[in-house]
């Protein structure tokens, strides 16, 4: 339930982060409400675990803050988001392949349009590619 809960928040996000390029705070609270409310129900993760997942994001948005959003503080939320499905570390794991993705497909195309360093490009379809990988990899369940 959980799982299928993120992968619907993040393939919603990531259609929203393509078309706007941007994500809405209110959409991320409810989600985290979501989240919250099915650890509670559920009880699958240790509290601790859960807060360590959070803070994974809240250090994405202090690192969002201060480098002028160089990274956006919507994908820093929605990492927190993904804290309180995961837990620590593997939303650790779930960021460390999400931006390794995101940096192969950054040098492609670099080198196949030419383009510099400067170019924008959406964060939250490489967090899906990422779990969609991570779910496949371990049968359906991360977490």
């Amino acid at each position: 339930m959980e799982a299928m809960s993120l992968l619907g928040i993040l393939g919603l996000c990531s259609l929203r982060d393509v078309k706007y390029k941007s994500l809405q705070t209110g959409i991320l609270l409810l989600c985290a409400s979501i989240g919250i409310w099915l650890h509670l129900y559920f009880a699958r993760l240790p509290l601790m675990d859960m807060i360590g997942g959070m803070a994974v994001g809240v250090v994405l948005y202090l690192c969002a803050h201060f480098s002028g959003e160089k990274i956006g503080k919507g994908d820093a939320l929605l990492v927190m988001v993904c804290g309180i499905f995961l837990g620590l570390w593997e939303t650790l794991l779930l960021l460390w392949l999400s931006l390794l993705l995101a940096s192969i497909f950054g040098i492609c195309v670099m080198k196949l349009k030419g383009r510099g360093r400067g170019v924008e490009m959406p964060f939250v379809p490489f967090l899906l590619l990422g779990y969609v990988l991570c779910l496949y990899a371990w049968g359906g369940r991360i977490g």
